[in-house]
């Protein structure tokens, strides 16, 4: 999806874990939920939603941007992943059969 942001606009995003913001022209901010540090990017420059947590762009000058829901970085991919092991290993065995698991079976779905 292409936006265009006038100087001093902003954009407010929720749940946008695995977008990526490229910015075709412009320079914006942006302030991610979670994060320490704002990001400034330029022309040419991309950003990837890790969180689920609020995002603000904002515009230094008017602005173009390029907003495409994908699936997420590698990185955010491998997280994910390991957060839902652990959540698996956590359940009892009762919940794991349940559900169709044995306990040896929880890390080879995501080692493949």
């Amino acid at each position: 999806m292409l936006l265009n942001l006038d100087t001093n606009g902003t954009l407010r995003l929720a749940g946008a874990r695995g977008t990526t913001v490229k910015v075709l022209d412009g320079r914006v901010w942006i302030t991610e939920a979670g994060r320490r540090l704002d990001a400034f990017l330029a022309r040419g420059a991309r950003y990837d939603v890790a969180g689920d947590g609020v995002v603000v762009i904002g515009a230094e000058a008017r602005s173009r941007l390029d907003l495409r829901r994908g699936r997420g970085g590698w990185l955010q991919r491998w997280l994910q992943a390991r957060r839902t092991e652990a959540e698996l290993a956590a359940l009892s065995d009762h919940l794991l059969r349940d559900i169709g698991l044995r306990r040896d079976e929880i890390y080879s779905l995501f080692r493949r």
